[in-house]
């Protein structure tokens, strides 16, 4: 198995640590590639994350739905087969008391084929590589092999080769090899493009120590190494730390790292690095535990004074819920508070996106049902006509951390600020609205200018064009220009100093727009929902990268275009399946920068492909959650 595997690998591991005695269910659907429907008569193995567990076999139903009862809790392998197409795989945690779901997805016929024509390039992205080696292997079902070697131009070209996704690597002596992906569709040729890494001869090494937060070694973490250098994308080192917590690369490339380390029950932690030729760079790593909720599980609400980093204003409420679901013009499930016993509502509840639970379903807090007497312990958001409160408790128990955000997290931000930087913000001014052209439709900005002066203070996101939260002429209303305006919103902090602040709007004119944390509807991979921000001049070829790599939720991609034309940068899963249409439109030669928010994909292994003209380039990204 690849190395590229252990991070996700081990970051499922986690969840085998519960005793064999408590069971799950799982269940899920096994698709035939697209535009066909499910795959009646599969057949569906999983098993544990671990050696030596057994492997659970079923059949799919003429639905294609397949389904496992009273299975053991953990991290589970899954792999889907049917007679004439390739194996889809995924991976998922099934946990105590819970029906966990999972859809596989098969690869295309095996008698369906393409071709590949592409280049190697030496360093400079510029010179042909005469000689390099170029293989071809599928990261899916029975790793298929193609080898080449690359003409006096670095022109290489397999032809007839079965309709899949592939993992590419050049290899020329001398050099770090060059690596990428590529996915062969069914009658087509795609171009590829393989960049050699520097000369071994520029090599350094990294090593370093893992430790956690309060001063112990870090046995067995996980230490992943990544480049920063986006023009140069494609070396990739994992590691494990050993019984004093050490780690060593040997071999590196000189230039900029990200180096990363984990571990369950432990944390996390990450630091920028810069590697030199013939030198050996070292850093230590202190984890820290970002899920650790301390003493907030059912705790009492006097230890909540020390929480720091929230803006809001902690209070306490008791009295009935009213929960009012989502339907045709409400994107979402709303809870409200009367605290008065008068049938009317007081406050708001934000209890962020409908999929979020603290502790998974039924192991603790639970959103309230309609007419439940509850109390809530929380964070004042606004005074509108029914104010918001962000949920930090509900009857005793933990429901989110105060110091994280207003739940902003995998909103619709982009422009690669951090999205756990949301703070509350009150703005009174007049509306700026300009016209722009969209990647597929005509759009409109946002902002506000809150002194007078006719120039923008403030970005406005109100989500995508389509989204109103209660239907046209039902409640509030996006602004024209020119009009006056009251907001209640979240700032994200950005370290970009170039750009605005971006305020995501929950209340406009005292109305409610949006709940802290409440994403549904706004991730970027609705049509209009990305715009992506220019950062520099073009370089002399085709590239992307992301970071960070492996991600959660979000992930900032960076691409830069040599040439003027129709661009597109898809996201593809492992099994070749598009899963989102990020950028779809002309852009002018340049480089750009966008933030992808995966948070309704399931983990896994990704592929991002940008395309212009007749050139393409594709990289690798993980999500673990």
């Amino acid at each position: 198995m690849s190395k590229r595997f252990l991070p996700v690998l081990f970051s499922i591991l986690a969840l085998t640590v519960f005793a064999f005695a408590q069971t799950g269910d799982l269940h899920g659907t096994v698709f035939l590639p697209m535009p066909q429907g499910p795959a009646a008569g599969a057949t569906v193995m999983i098993h544990l994350d671990q050696p030596g567990s057994d492997t659970l076999t079923t059949t799919t139903d003429s639905m294609g739905h397949y389904e496992f009862e009273d299975i053991p809790v953990g991290g589970y392998h899954a792999r889907a087969s049917f007679d004439g197409y390739m194996d889809g795989f995924g991976f998922v945690g099934v946990q105590p008391n819970h029906n966990s779901h999972l859809d596989l997805f098969l690869g295309p016929n095996m008698d369906q084929v393409g071709s590949i024509t592409g280049t190697v390039f030496l360093p400079d992205g510029q010179t042909g590589a005469a000689g390099a080696e170029v293989t071809v292997r599928t990261e899916m079902g029975g790793g298929i092999v193609f080898n080449t070697v690359a003409d006096d131009q670095g022109q290489f070209s397999f032809t007839d080769i079965p309709a899949l996704p592939y993992q590419a690597t050049a290899t020329l002596e001398g050099y770090f090899d060059g690596h990428g992906f590529v996915i062969v569709f069914p009658d087509q040729t795609v171009p590829l493009v393989l960049i050699l890494g520097p000369s071994v001869e520029d090599a350094g090494a990294v090593s370093g120590t893992v430790t956690t937060d309060s001063g112990d070694v870090a046995a067995n973490a996980t230490v992943l190494l990544d480049r920063l250098d986006w023009q140069h994308p494609g070396f990739h080192g994992v590691t494990v730390t050993d019984a004093q917590g050490a780690f060593s690369f040997d071999t590196v490339p000189a230039g900029s790292y990200m180096v990363t380390a984990m571990l369950f029950g432990a944390g996390f932690a990450s630091a920028p690095i810069e590697v030199l030729a013939n030198q050996t760079t070292n850093v230590t790593l202190v984890l820290e535990n970002r899920h650790d909720h301390g003493g907030h599980h059912g705790g009492g609400h006097g230890e909540h004074g020390e929480h720091e980093g929230d803006s809001l204003t902690v209070v306490d409420l008791a009295g009935v819920a009213m929960v009012i679901p989502a339907d045709s013009t409400h994107h979402h499930t709303r809870y409200l508070l009367d605290v008065n016993a008068d049938g009317v509502a007081d406050y708001r509840l934000a209890f962020g996106p409908d999929w979020y639970d603290p502790d998974g379903e039924g192991q603790g807090a639970e959103r309230p049902q309609d007419g439940d007497q509850i109390t809530i312990h929380g964070g004042l958001l606004s005074f509108g006509e029914t104010p918001i409160v962000v949920v930090y408790e509900i009857n005793g128990l933990f429901w989110r951390e105060p110091n994280h955000g207003h739940g902003g997290n995998g909103g619709w931000h982009g422009q690669g600020c951090d999205p756990d930087s949301v703070v509350s913000i009150d703005l009174e001014g007049t509306a700026i609205v300009q016209d722009s052209a969209g990647f597929h439709d005509p759009m409109h900005r946002y902002a506000i200018d809150i002194n007078n002066d006719t120039e923008a203070d403030y970005v406005l996101s109100f989500g995508p064009p389509w989204y109103d939260p209660d239907g046209p002429g039902q409640g509030a209303e996006r602004p024209a220009d020119g009009d006056a305006i009251t907001i209640v919103g979240g700032l994200i902090v950005c370290d970009d100093t170039t750009h605005l602040g971006i305020v995501i709007v929950y209340e406009i004119n005292g109305l409610p727009w949006r709940d802290p944390g409440d994403t549904t509807g706004f991730s970027p991979d609705t049509p209009t929902g990305i715009d992506p921000v220019i950062i520099g001049a073009p370089s002399s070829y085709l590239t992307a990268s992301n970071y960070p790599n492996p991600f959660n939720p979000t992930t900032m991609i960076n691409y830069s275009l040599p040439v003027n034309g129709e661009v597109t940068l898809k996201v593809f899963d492992i099994t070749g399946r598009e899963v989102a249409t990020l950028i779809n439109g002309y852009q002018p030669a340049g480089s750009y920068r966008l933030t992808w928010n995966a948070a309704s994909m399931p983990s896994g292994i990704y592929f991002y492909r940008v395309t212009v003209a007749d050139k393409s380039f594709t990289n690798r990204m993980v999500l673990i959650k």
